[in-house]
């Protein structure tokens, strides 16, 4: 139960990283005009 916790926390951290990464690459990329 605790690994399985340990892999559930991890997993949600990865995602929020990615998606504040694409976020501001999207923003960047609409702030550029390109």
């Amino acid at each position: 139960m605790r690994s399985q916790n340990w892999c559930a926390n991890w997993l949600i951290a990865f995602a929020g990283a990615a998606a504040f990464l694409l976020g501001s690459f999207v923003v960047a990329s609409f702030v550029t005009d390109r």
